[in-house]
């Protein structure tokens, strides 16, 4: 047996037993983590029903009389503790933000974040797209990753801006926190696991070098046709490449072999224009600008890599001022850990995707990207979504309600913690 096969024979091996144990692995990974999502919820759930969890003692005032519990003028012993749902600043659209200076800054604060980051994900959207558009792989589900981040992107934008229609007006409104809280929830669930098979386990790590997107050498691979033939398994495709790389060591014997006359039908193997009634100057332009094409393409996916490190690089900052808010936020007015379980999946999650944007900075930024930044980048991923669609769960339950239910009975009020807005 040849060299060659031997080599196309274990090559073809490798691929079969990687992508088993990646398809053995993968059913507990998927498994653990919707465990682990549901488990936190469930925790979360029984923290809201809890006993004593964000309601005032038996000889306290009233709910309508504890409307401010970090304005300064009321006293310890009348502030209402933080509900377990608290995670904007107010919750009746009739409270003004400009009344109270110091909330006031923290949900400006925040609305400078929302509008940074809904510009940011709408420059992370077009590079993806782009992205997508020259993904090079030809399986079905090669290009899923930048066709997931995309969409996940322009979640994001949304959920960014219908969060600042309440930050960035005079007063909350329920309608946009229901709907940032449900749009968060979708841009969660967008691209978690999308990069594993490709990323962690590197299956294919020769075909998909080109999701570092940093290379300019990914339009010199072959034909989709041929790559589709290399990366077959069994034994009847790997006999089906062999017969074609035959047929075409033949086909070249042919044309290279002595004619009549002595010659060589075919002097340059790779360029013979005359035999296909083509100038040999012709050809040799073509070539030229396929070269420039190359190198064209190259500088256009670079710019687009520079643009996305600059994304990335702003998203991370974003991201860890949000964490910090929150907790502020917590540290601030948390009376019981319990009241605080919001901010805490806040934290966790906008400290996880700050990892994550500062991952994938690693990869778009240098000229040849780290491509092992990119499993970093995944696990960050699925842990700051596990977290913030927890939260966004529970947000939506309490906004969506008090949006479409009808205002009958006493007005439950109260300052609550802005990062999560």
């Amino acid at each position: 047996m040849a060299v060659e096969d031997q080599w196309l024979i274990a090559d073809a091996q490798n691929e079969v037993l990687s992508t088993g144990g990646w398809r053995r692995a993968s059913g507990p990974l998927v498994l653990g983590l919707l465990g682990g999502n549901l488990l936190l919820l469930c925790m979360v759930l029984w923290l809201a029903i809890a006993p004593g969890a964000g309601s005032p003692s038996a000889d306290g005032p009233t709910d309508r009389d504890l409307m401010l519990p970090l304005h300064s003028e009321f006293r310890r012993e009348q502030r209402e503790q933080r509900h377990l749902f608290d995670v904007n600043l107010f919750d009746e659209p009739d409270e003004r933000y400009e009344d109270y200076p110091t909330e006031n800054s923290i949900v400006k604060t925040t609305c400078v974040i929302d509008a940074v980051q809904a510009a940011t994900y709408l420059g992370k959207a077009v590079v993806n797209i782009y992205r997508a558009e020259i993904c090079p792989d030809d399986e079905p589900l090669g290009c899923t990753a930048p066709v997931a981040h995309a969409i996940t992107s322009i979640l994001w934008l949304t959920a960014f801006l219908t969060s600042a229609s309440s930050t960035c007006a005079a007063t909350i409104s329920q309608g946009g926190s229901c709907a940032a809280a449900i749009l968060r929830d979708l841009a969660t669930a967008g691209s978690t696991i999308y990069g594993f098979d490709e990323d962690c386990y590197l299956t294919k790590p020769r075909e998909t070098s080109w999701r570092v997107y940093q290379r300019w050498y990914q339009h010199l691979l072959p034909e989709p046709e041929e790559r589709r033939l290399r990366s077959t398994r069994g034994a009847q495709n790997l006999t089906a490449y062999r017969a074609k790389s035959a047929e075409i060591a033949a086909k070249l014997r042919n044309l290279t072999a002595p004619s009549a006359g002595g010659r060589a039908m075919l002097s340059n193997v790779l360029f013979d224009a005359e035999s296909k009634g083509l100038p040999r100057d012709l050809v040799s332009k073509l070539q030229k600008v396929r070269a420039v094409d190359a190198k064209h393409n190259y500088n256009t996916e670079r710019n687009f890599a520079l643009a996305n490190c600059v994304f990335d690089s702003v998203a991370a900052t974003t991201w860890m001022m949000r964490a910090l808010l929150s907790i502020e936020e917590a540290s601030r007015n948390c009376p019981e850990p319990k009241a605080c379980t919001v901010d805490v999946l806040y934290v966790l999650g906008s400290f996880s995707y700050a990892a994550q944007t500062l991952s994938l900075a690693f990869v778009d930024c240098p000229k040849r990207g780290k491509r092992e930044a990119l499993c970093g980048a995944d696990i960050a991923d699925v842990v700051g979504s596990m977290a913030i669609f927890v939260a966004s769960t529970l947000q939506a339950a309490e906004f969506c309600d008090a949006t479409f239910r009808a205002p009958t009975g006493p007005i439950r009020g109260g300052l609550r913690s802005a990062a999560g807005a």
